[in-house]
């Protein structure tokens, strides 16, 4: 069996799907990463799959790019022969879907979370339902990463229910994000992974640590994530030179290997305003970290609140700060319980197994061999 996997970058393809890839590849499948070329290249062809570029824009809709997209996806399903298309992402979604039914070649889709936008009732939310009702309503399945994006989507884009399946988030590789405990010191680092957007709480963060310096002075507040200037969204150069001139924010920038920055941080904190399944909370929890999110779709299924971190009310820089300062007053034995807790979550709920396990199950009802 050929099995194409489509998504916006090849850097999502590796870090996010190298262990279905993995999988498939072990029990003698054919896999095809396509996607836009970028470094990641490489390490894909080296895990054995094959790569087909695949150009496409970030965001936007643009009726000639888009068609042209659509015509490349259909082009590469074609010459491939691929007997099922599993589709991440919006617009590998929308048009590998059209594409895939244009060439009777099932199509799995993985709506990983819907953002705000879909939320908003405006043009490009419009836009948006519209494509997933011409294209996604028709998939050979849909799967979902919390119920809460589910219900919204389907009261919007009505899939036929045997065609929808609930996964948690894209599950992680527990023995690689492996428990590493550390023992509380005089000064705390939170960590905030993530994006520097306004969606992703950047904000309400930078507030929350200087509530919190005011009264722990030594706690340290990183963040770590791609800051895109162009973007409008993006945090203003202005308030991020501002917060780290007054040090209540240490810039991290990015990094390949989140890992070490998870080992150095106490507590990791995600203050989104609405999540699919958060993976950096995951991997952190795996890594056995409390963690602090707020009470949005996606981070509450991550976070139970009290026993392996804490909850607090969306846009609010102030509620942020009351739960970093729970954390902060507990007795070390009580955040090592918390860090302990963080695990046994992720062992219990996210182990990549189940969704390996899940997609297998769905390939194997409808393709036909």
């Amino acid at each position: 069996m050929t099995i194409g996997i489509i998504i916006n970058k090849a850097w999502n393809i590796y870090n996010f799907r190298s262990s279905i890839i993995r999988h498939f590849i072990n029990e003698g499948h054919d896999v095809v990463a396509i996607a836009p070329r970028d470094e990641y290249v490489e390490r894909l062809e080296a895990m054995g799959c094959r790569f087909r570029d695949l150009p496409m824009s970030g965001s936007g809709v643009n009726p000639f790019s888009d068609l042209l997209l659509l015509w490349r996806i259909r082009r590469i399903i074609k010459d491939e022969k691929l007997d099922v298309l599993l589709t991440y992402t919006i617009k590998p979604n929308v048009y590998g879907s059209i594409a895939g039914r244009l060439l009777n070649t099932p199509v799995i889709c993985n709506i990983s979370g819907l953002g705000t936008t879909f939320v908003w009732n405006n043009l490009v939310s419009k836009i948006a339902i519209f494509l997933y009702n011409v294209s996604v309503r028709k998939a050979s399945h849909v799967f979902f990463q919390n119920p809460e994006d589910m219900e919204l989507f389907l009261s919007k884009v009505p899939v036929p229910e045997n065609n929808v399946g609930l996964l948690n988030g894209s599950g992680i590789d527990l023995k690689s994000f492996s428990a590493a405990p550390k023992l509380p010191g005089k000064a705390p680092v939170f960590l905030m992974i993530g994006r520097l957007i306004i969606e992703k709480g950047a904000y309400e963060y930078a507030e929350a640590a200087q509530i919190i310096k005011q009264e722990f002075p030594a706690t340290q507040f990183w963040m770590l994530g791609k800051w895109d200037q162009l973007d409008k969204r993006s945090v203003k150069q202005e308030d991020l030179d501002h917060w780290q001139e007054k040090g209540f924010i240490h810039y991290k920038g990015t990094t390949d290997d989140v890992k070490t920055m998870i080992v150095e941080a106490d507590v990791v904190v995600l203050p989104s305003y609405r999540e699919g399944a958060p993976r950096t909370l995951i991997e952190a929890g795996a890594m056995s970290r409390p963690l602090i999110a707020t009470d949005v779709p996606g981070c509450r299924h991550v976070v139970s609140d009290g026993f392996n971190g804490y909850l607090c009310e969306v846009k609010s820089g102030k509620q942020l700060a009351d739960a970093i300062r729970k954390y902060l007053v507990l007795e070390n034995q009580e955040k090592l319980q918390l860090a302990k807790n963080s695990r046994i979550y992720m062992e219990s709920n996210y182990d990549e197994k189940k969704v390996i396990i899940a997609y297998q199950e769905v390939i194997s009802s409808i393709v036909v061999k």
